[in-house]
């Protein structure tokens, strides 16, 4: 167009390398000619922002391939597209063909530009501008349908849309989409009139069941002069299957109101809903699929991983979310080499490694630290081939309880061999006093020998008690209770001999958990040992609560134990007196133990001894 608004010849989009080149060649040979170039390597929308002004499309193939004439003949069925290249047609004819290419025109003829010309001429001539704004019409909104339709994600979403399409793309009185449901077609979307059908068909009756079951879309233009079917309403009927979904069908009031076109335009947005369609029900059942796993994977309650052949973390469940200290987002990030030391002790990468190259399972133990709290794991890891890639599958067990229990065994055979070692060690000597003296007092018929019998009697008593109360306080404290300290402490020191001895105890109780009885014990032989080792002693008990612990400390001014002794004392057997069992201290030591407390000793300020029980919780 002019200025006056007159036609001053067609418009041609040159898309090529050298459009530029091309478009200023065309325009001095034929000045009412408008050439707009349009560089190869820019997007296809670009050349698409220009179809509604072009009357020709000039294409070089050598800058690609032909998806840009692909997506044009998606919005134009009949726009003249003309290729002028230099290159061998051999090579892009059945593309050409493909695509629907117009006509071509060597580049590198002596009269490219006068034959380009005359054919850019004939072909807009022939191009009837009419039919092209009919098809436009339908095939631009047909096109923005099909684009929208790659991220819909939902059946009924995805059939609006088409029934939107639709009114766009077809001139019809009413129309309905049937999804089959059980051996029925289920009308789920509609548009124009009241249809007056009924919204639930058999799939296998009517035109709507004929086409379906034939998987062919139906032109009729008098549904009333159709074979075996019975209506007076003079209407035209297109039905189009969708795939093997449903059918779509639009109903024009009066004879032959559809045109081919219709058809044709019908099918493919039917084809492109079925499509859509099934894409849908696919990725449906790729997420079922991993919502199962996904469940399956958080039932079990031990943390189970899956490592690719980086090993690196690509699936996890929550309860291994909860053994360590990150988020799923930052496990999928890391590599089991990553993590650092003080999160997992135990590298077993090499070994990892070698059964992901290799094959075969690993079973190794590490210690999992997480906000402080370290738990052992038994890890059970074994190949396992996915999509044709090697992957570690790995389940880690808490091993915790068996480690306790290993523990406690352990413990309990350390009790087991110290009370061997008193029955068998400690005990020889006074039954050999008793025996002795008894043996003495037959021969001599001297009674006072009885004295010394009897007080070896005696000493294997207190041996045996203590040997007793040594293996039974020393297992592992199970459920603990609220106790008070300052009424235990005076409780304790009520069943000691105290003669001149004094004690001092916090004015202000402090609660702690703890089994009772065990630890009226405890703290009965600490005072014990005070009065037995000084002269009228002054104890000194003290609380210190340190966050949600406390340490009890029993002190005296007695004369103490040497430090290179104090590590001694805790054994069992070790005694400095002739009278001792030599087992108060370590029976001290394992009530301590089995209640996971920390025990120390040291000089006090009074010169003598300190005990120290620590980390012993409070109650709340």
């Amino acid at each position: 167009m002019n200025a006056k608004g007159e036609s001053t010849g067609p418009t041609v989009l040159v898309v090529a390398d050298t459009a530029t080149r091309v478009t200023a060649e065309l325009s001095r040979r034929a000045p009412s000619l408008s050439a707009i170039p349009i560089d190869a390597a820019t997007d296809a929308s670009d050349v698409l922002n220009h179809l509604s002004e072009a009357d020709c499309l000039v294409v070089d193939p050598t800058a690609g391939d032909f998806d840009t004439v692909e997506r044009v003949r998606e919005y134009d069925a009949l726009l003249p597209i003309v290729l002028f290249t230099a290159r061998d047609p051999a090579a892009f004819a059945e593309a050409a063909i493909r695509a629907d290419v117009t006509d071509y025109v060597p580049a590198t003829d002596e009269d490219a530009y006068d034959r380009l010309l005359d054919r850019i001429e004939r072909r807009v001539t022939r191009y009837d501008r009419e039919t092209v704004d009919r098809v436009s019409t339908r095939m631009q909104p047909l096109a923005a349908f099909t684009s929208d339709l790659h991220a819909c994600t939902d059946e009924l979403e995805a059939i609006e849309m088409a029934a939107d399409a639709a009114t766009q793309i077809l001139a019809f009185d009413r129309c309905s989409f049937g999804i089959e449901r059980d051996g029925m077609l289920r009308v789920v979307e509609e548009r124009g009139d009241e249809h007056g059908e009924a919204d639930v068909l058999p799939s296998d009756e009517g035109i709507a069941g004929l086409s379906y079951q034939s998987g062919e879309a139906l032109l009729i233009d008098d549904v009333a002069a159709y074979p075996h079917v019975e209506s007076d309403n003079e209407v035209a009927l297109l039905s189009v299957p969708i795939g093997e979904h449903g059918i779509f069908q639009a109903v024009g009031d009066g004879v032959g109101v559809f045109t081919t076109e219709d058809h044709e335009a019908a099918v493919l947005l039917c084809d492109h809903l079925a499509e859509t369609l099934s894409r849908i029900e696919r990725e449906d059942e790729i997420a079922e699929q991993e919502r199962f796993f996904r469940e399956v994977l958080n039932s079990i309650p031990d943390p189970v991983y899956i490592l690719d052949e980086s090993l690196r973390f690509d699936t996890v469940n929550d309860a291994l979310l909860e053994a360590v200290p990150y988020s799923r987002d930052q496990l999928v990030e890391m590599s089991v080499a990553e993590i650092p030391n003080d999160t997992v002790e135990g590298d077993f990468t090499t070994e990892l490694q070698e059964i992901l190259d290799s094959g075969g399972s690993f079973r190794g133990e590490i210690e999992v630290n997480n906000d402080g709290e370290c738990i052992p794991y038994q890890l059970n890891t074994r190949r396992i081939v996915h999509d044709g890639e090697p992957m570690l599958l790995g389940v880690a067990r808490d091993i915790s309880e068996r480690k306790a229990r290993e523990e406690e065994l352990r413990r309990q055979n350390e009790r087991l061999d110290e009370f061997a070692s008193v029955v068998s060690h400690d005990l020889r000597t006074p039954l050999n006093v008793a025996s002795g003296r008894i043996e003495l007092a037959r021969e001599t018929e001297d009674a006072s020998h009885l004295g010394a019998a009897e007080d070896a009697l005696d000493r294997m008593t207190t041996l045996i008690q203590d040997a007793m109360t040594l293996a039974r306080d020393g297992r592992t404290v199970e459920s603990p209770s609220p106790v008070e300290l300052t009424p235990l402490v005076e409780t304790a020191w009520n069943g000691v001999p105290a003669d001149g001895a004094t004690l001092s105890v916090p004015a202000e109780s402090v609660t702690v958990l703890a089994d009772k009885p065990r630890l009226q014990r405890c703290v009965e032989n600490v005072l014990r040992n005070a009065v037995d080792h000084a002269e009228d002693p002054h104890i000194d008990v003290s609380v210190t609560v340190t966050g949600d612990t406390a340490t009890l400390s029993i002190c005296d001014d007695g004369p103490g134990i040497p430090a290179d002794e104090r590590e001694d004392v805790l054994q069992s057997g070790y005694t400095t007196s002739s009278e001792g069992s030599g087992l108060g201290l370590g029976i001290v030591a394992r009530i301590a133990e089995a209640h996971g407390w920390g025990i120390s000793l040291s000089e006090s300020d009074a010169g003598g001894l300190c005990i120290e029980l620590s980390r012993i919780a409070l109650a709340e």
